[in-house]
């Protein structure tokens, strides 16, 4: 019996001009991951512009992604 491999995609993004347009690129990245079947996606630590972004509305976005590529 074989088990089953994990796909695991890291995701690396360059420096953006604003915190909009960092998000915009993190989740076209994050959506052509799951298009390709990823199992584990990892971001960069530090991938905004400024730390301070909403969170809430970020992580709306990310569940959202994740219900349509479950």
């Amino acid at each position: 019996m074989t088990k089953p491999l994990i796909k695991l995609g890291i995701l690396q993004t360059g420096p953006h001009v604003t915190n909009k347009k960092g998000t915009d690129e993190v989740l076209r990245l994050l959506t052509n991951a799951a298009k390709s079947e990823t199992d584990i996606i990892c971001l960069p630590e530090q991938w905004q512009k400024e730390n301070t972004f909403d969170f809430d509305a970020w992580f709306a976005s990310i569940k959202k992604l994740s219900k349509e590529y479950v």
